[in-house]
């Protein structure tokens, strides 16, 4: 039992390790180009390379999971077409029995994938942007991130819901603290933006136009708010002591899963209520997407071990059909999570375990009807 063990487990493990190398191969040819973009442009060679290197790790969330079940599909469809499986189970072996080597290796990619998912690739996705950074001049524009309130700016909250790359914006929110004893909401149909690199300010231009003035008393409580409608309004933003930090700010990506559980429980308390669900459900969608793509290295070796099982020669390709469909299937529920943030009562945050638990489900039944 342990040599056949050895066998199987030696055989997927190659084969896994072939996979990953050609997934993540083909998922870096992006990175590649602007690699070479970048080294066209002057770039030290060293230093994009490094870029490249931090990479990889976001990468391998994905290419992971998709290469367990690439290797588990591929390596018990190959013991089924040869008969290898069918002479196990001849000799009195259980279907869980042949494919145990292949489920211990899914746990140990599983919880590999964990943490590359909540620490390595967050990590080195900040390291990555951070060696950018040194290679480029800052634009602040690039702040005003597209769905997320941007806190980089003192005393200011910015939502904008869609950037062109002319600096069009639609769907502006801007909450103003920096008066002590007033609290300005500004909320905006459009606008332009604009950056003066000489004087290091952002020049925001809004039309269409709706404010509310509320004043505070010297506890904080509001005591009058005034409204105001305007065809157009100007905010200009003095970012000079940002761009002296030579930080570079954390975007959702960056977040380790420490982060991301005390993003999530943020009070937000200058934000309106529906508002500031929707700014946690971000959170704890980014959370549960990297936590579901983790756990779908095990969900994909009982669906890959279930298809392989049924192969035969002339079926290997719709095996091969099936295993992309329920990869298409299981990042489409990533997807709709990500879409469906602004319905926090929808709770788009379990969307992504949807797909895992029913690929786990019809997994186990398949074990336990054929095992």
């Amino acid at each position: 039992m342990k040599i056949l063990h050895r066998y199987i487990a030696k055989d997927y493990l190659v084969t896994f390790a072939l996979t990953i190398v050609v997934f993540t191969f083909v998922m870096s040819v992006g990175a590649l180009v602007r690699i070479i973009d970048l080294i066209a442009r002057g770039a030290a060679v060293g230093a994009v390379l490094e870029i490249f290197l931090f990479n990889t790790p976001y990468l391998l969330q994905f290419t992971i999971p998709m290469s367990a079940l690439t290797a588990t599909l591929l390596v018990v469809s190959r013991l089924s077409m040869e008969g290898e499986i069918t002479a196990m189970r001849a000799s009195g072996l259980s279907l869980p029995q042949i494919a145990a080597p292949i489920f211990v290796s899914a746990v140990i990619l599983a919880s590999a994938s964990l943490g590359v998912a909540h620490w390595v690739s967050p990590i080195s996705r900040h390291l990555q942007r951070a060696a950018m950074a040194r290679l480029s001049d800052t634009n602040p524009i690039a702040l005003l991130e597209e769905g997320r309130f941007v806190r980089d700016f003192p005393g200011l909250l910015v939502y904008v819901g869609r950037k062109s790359r002319e600096g069009k914006l639609q769907d502006v929110v801007i909450y103003d603290f920096t008066q002590p004893r007033a609290r300005l909401h500004v909320r905006a149909r459009e606008g332009q933006v604009e950056y003066d690199a000489d004087a290091r300010r952002l020049a925001i231009r809004l039309r269409d136009v709706h404010m509310e003035k509320t004043e505070l008393s010297a506890r904080g409580q509001p005591v009058k708010t005034e409204t105001a409608y305007a065809a157009e309004y100007p905010q200009d933003i003095d970012v000079s002591a940002l761009l002296r930090t030579g930080s570079v700010r954390k975007k959702l990506s960056d977040y380790t899963a420490p982060e991301l559980v005390a993003a999530a429980r943020t009070p937000w308390p200058h934000l309106p209520r529906r508002e500031a669900e929707r700014e946690r459900m971000r959170f704890l969608v980014e959370l549960n997407n990297r936590t579901a793509m983790a756990f779908g290295c095990f969900a994909f070796t009982l669906v890959g071990v279930s298809l392989g099982i049924r192969s035969k020669r002339r079926e290997s390709s719709i095996g091969v059909a099936l295993s992309l469909a329920i990869l298409f299937v299981y990042y489409l529920f990533m997807i709709l999570a990500k879409e469906m943030i602004g319905h926090p009562e929808w709770r788009p945050d379990l969307f992504p375990w949807i797909p895992v638990i029913g690929a786990e489900l019809a997994g186990l039944w398949h074990l336990h009807r054929n095992g």
